[in-house]
């Protein structure tokens, strides 16, 4: 029997905690599953990965002073953007996951939403069967969640086909 191949996508654009805790799931992950790392952000040395998981490095993000921006200061934003659309929708035409874990969307990363969406629609072209699934540590607050609300429901009932919520014991 064949396990199940993971792709989880994870850009951590502010602070580490999300992509320390995104790569202790895929360590876990790893034990059943054949799991691909798509990473997003910035290089993290002491972020281990456990050896099995296939880290598939996007060129990397973060929050700048005026928004989302490319850590290379040189490069041209909307080339790096194009450049990681290309490699996400390669990545699921290679990998052909059966599940395709994407952390906080359509809850946010709304700067990331053309990438993320063209994704899904390649791997729905490449394994009509997969499942995607949003991942979330934070449920949003009510205000946040009703203001949110009329941009993700339809995204999400579109393209998600399962949420994933978890908690991180006090203090983590």
């Amino acid at each position: 029997m064949k396990n199940t191949t993971v792709a989880f996508y994870s850009q951590h654009l502010i602070g580490v905690g999300h992509h320390f805790r995104n790569r202790q799931i895929v360590n876990e992950l790893v034990k059943t599953c054949n799991v691909f790392f798509i990473d997003g952000g910035r290089p993290i040395p002491e972020a281990d990965l456990d050896e099995r998981v296939v880290r598939i490095p996007l060129p990397p993000l973060r929050t700048g002073a005026q928004g989302i921006e490319s850590v290379d200061t040189e490069s041209d934003l909307q080339a790096v953007m194009r450049e990681r659309q290309a490699r996400l929708s390669e990545a699921m035409e290679q990998i052909r996951p059966d599940v395709f874990c994407v952390e906080f969307f359509p809850f946010s990363r709304w700067s990331l939403k053309s990438e993320i969406l063209n994704a899904i629609v390649r791997l729905n072209q490449v394994n009509p069967g997969a499942k995607v699934l949003c991942s979330l540590r934070d449920i949003p607050t009510r205000a946040k969640s009703d203001e949110l609300q009329p941009a993700v429901t339809p995204v999400q009932r579109r393209d998600g086909d399962a949420m994933r919520f978890y908690s991180v014991p006090f203090g983590g």
